[in-house]
């Protein structure tokens, strides 16, 4: 089986650590996984990613230093067609699955059947949608009128999902953080940016 994941970017954060965590899983028990980025972070999550040996697609190309450039590189990927990348990548990999873990107006019209996308919330369902945009929504009702499924992280989140995108397809997975062990340690935040 093949899993294509999608998320903005691995910077440093609760998603993204938790994206981390799966696909490294995933790959250890033998499934064939790929990472799709909006941008490359240069993180230690980025490098966990590479020293497992799983592939990272980077969708926007990196920024130039230089500040006029800066500014035309910005402008040129506001208007990059992010759907034809991402049909690329998926011709590529020709993933079973797509789990996508971020806002999806920029890919709303892949050729991906939607039955076979899962979308995980990571946080209230209301907040983040009314953070996403209108147009992160109507793609999300589409899907969803198609068999999207989506994954929530508790029962409550579960009947929002329900109700916001008037689904069945939603299964509650509950959130991979071994909270025991984040509580035995303590942890300095600078030191993980260089390792």
């Amino acid at each position: 089986m093949k899993v294509l994941y999608y998320i903005h970017s691995l910077t440093v954060g609760g998603a993204e650590t938790i994206v981390t965590n799966y696909l490294i899983a995933l790959k250890g028990h033998g499934v064939d996984v790929a990472l799709v980025v909006n941008n490359k972070a240069n993180t230690f999550l980025e490098d966990r990613i590479n020293h497992a040996n799983i592939k990272i697609y980077q969708l926007n190309s990196d920024a130039p230093t230089k500040m006029i450039k800066k500014i035309c590189w910005r402008i040129k990927n506001k208007f990059i067609s992010y759907r034809k990348k991402f049909n690329h990548i998926i011709d590529l990999e020709k993933p079973d699955l797509l789990h996508i873990h971020t806002y999806v107006d920029r890919i709303g019209d892949i050729e991906f059947p939607a039955n076979k996308i899962f979308y995980s919330f990571h946080t209230d369902v209301r907040r983040s949608l009314s953070l996403s945009g209108k147009r992160n929504y109507r793609i999300l009702q589409e899907w969803a009128n198609k068999k999207l499924n989506f994954f929530a992280l508790s029962e409550k989140m579960k009947k929002d999902i329900q109700s916001c995108f008037h689904t069945n397809q939603v299964f509650v997975l509950h959130n991979g953080i071994d909270l025991d062990d984040v509580r035995k340690k303590r942890y300095d935040r600078n030191i993980f940016w260089h390792l």
